[in-house]
């Protein structure tokens, strides 16, 4: 059982790292476990930052005997003889390969392979002007925008949020929660002739489910700054209350309180 992470900025961080624990998890409870190996590949250099979730995950994987293989970025598959080609890559980057670059390659066999593709915002939004022009997040044609207004920077009458915005922090649904109400906020003022008032941190949430029945809640914002919304709970522990909140209370939370503007 092969798992993939991709280079890109993704929808969901930590949506690869979730179906190969739940993968991981059903297996156990239908005895079919000791018949595979797992491994989990990865461009980044860690499972996830900040470090503190990074490394409760890394020891959840080590105990259930998932092996990391960090530093690969999948370059091709051959579904004829199932087999998956990596490439071992210097650094972590959000860039693609370079032309011409000639990384050591490795081939890895599989029965099961989920594959995470790269993504990037849309080709009407890439071949516009908006996108961001240099840094790292120039790869993904993300519109350049504030950090903080989430007002463009060359053009002071567009505004920009969600998962198109080039914000230096994870593409979630609880980042767009914190987002709308400050972005239409400064819509507003500049409607108006006046400065954008309203600022975005960077909040950020990514419910990890480790197990049915458990989750890590990794809260942060800019600077990968922990931003727990229960401060006293020790954010490393994946526990049942935040499962109940996943299973039970995201989707009414989404389509009746996000969607019509109440939350």
């Amino acid at each position: 059982m092969v798992f993939t992470n991709t280079y890109t900025k993704v929808k969901c961080g930590g949506a690869p790292k979730k179906i190969c624990l739940l993968a991981e998890e059903s297996m156990q409870k239908t005895g079919a476990r000791e018949r595979f190996s797992i491994d989990f590949y990865s461009n980044s250099t860690n499972l996830m930052t900040p470090k503190v979730f990074g490394d409760k995950l890394a020891e959840i994987y080590a105990e259930r005997d998932i092996r990391t293989h960090f530093l690969h970025r999948l370059k091709g598959i051959d579904t004829q003889i199932k087999e998956a080609v990596f490439e071992q890559i210097p650094a972590a980057s959000l860039a693609p390969t370079p032309a011409g670059a000639n990384y050591p390659e490795v081939k890895v066999s599989y029965d099961f392979l989920h594959f995470l593709p790269p993504m990037s915002a849309p080709d009407f939004v890439r071949d516009s002007p908006l996108p961001i022009m240099e840094g790292s997040l120039r790869h993904g044609a993300w519109i350049d925008v504030d950090k903080h207004t989430m007002v463009h920077k060359r053009y002071a009458n567009i505004i920009s949020l969600g998962d198109c915005a080039g914000l230096p922090t994870s593409k979630t649904g609880a980042a767009i929660r914190m987002q709308a109400p400050i972005a239409a906020a400064n819509l507003i003022s500049l409607m108006e002739g006046k400065a954008p008032a309203r600022h975005y941190n960077g909040y950020t949430a990514c419910p990890i489910i480790t197990e049915r029945g458990k989750v890590l809640m990794c809260e942060f914002k800019y600077d990968k700054e922990l931003d727990p919304t229960i401060p006293f709970l020790d954010p490393s522990v994946d526990r049942g209350m935040w499962w109940v909140l996943k299973r039970h209370g995201l989707k009414p939370m989404y389509y009746h309180g996000m969607l019509r503007g109440r939350i």
